[in-house]
């Protein structure tokens, strides 16, 4: 409405989320009736909306702000990533260059050139000592350290050694290695 988005319910006629943002995001449908939306505001910003007590409950205040997924959504401000719990509480203040969604109980991370891994209370799981890094896949990581590659376990410990100069994903227990 007037170039506004909210979300009503046309059935029982009723407005969920008033018209007043310049974006609404969700998951999907299902995502409705068991967190908020992210909405942004007319000067950029990104915050989130309570659909059950029908309150803006995050301020828009974010320069970026991801939808939930798995009761967990990250947030960007003044550059570095952050991470939200489903009580829109920062369980990890805005710190990393990157991030990328949790696989395997563990989210990539990049914080001054250098790649880990955090659980999802926000806690380091493994170390940022990489120089590169991809998420989990099958229960291990591709990582990069001096100038080799090798696999972390979700636990951090590399699985052989870091002795490769490149290395596939794993695929049905499978991986691509070219040795040094």
């Amino acid at each position: 409405k007037d170039g506004k988005f909210g979300i009503e319910d046309t059935v029982h006629n009723i407005t969920i989320v008033p018209w007043e943002f310049s974006e609404i995001k969700f998951k999907d449908l299902d995502s409705l009736d068991r967190c908020c939306v992210r909405v942004k505001d007319d000067k950029g910003l990104f915050g989130y909306y309570d659909i059950d007590s029908q309150n803006e409950v995050t301020v828009c205040k974010y320069d970026t702000a991801c939808v939930f997924i798995d009761h967990l959504a990250w947030i960007k401000k003044d550059g570095k990533w952050g991470l939200l719990d489903e009580n829109r509480e920062v369980i990890v203040e805005p710190k990393y260059d990157k991030f990328e969604h949790f696989k395997c109980g563990r989210a990539l991370v990049k914080k001054n050139a250098m790649y880990g891994f955090i659980d999802n209370v926000g806690k380091e799981r493994i170390k940022l000592e990489y120089s590169n890094a991809f998420s989990f896949s099958e229960d291990c990581a591709k990582v990069r350290k001096g100038g080799y590659w090798g696999y972390v376990n979700v636990y951090g410990k590399i699985i052989g050694h870091l002795e490769y100069e490149n290395l596939g994903n794993f695929h049905e227990d499978f991986a691509k290695a070219k040795d040094k």
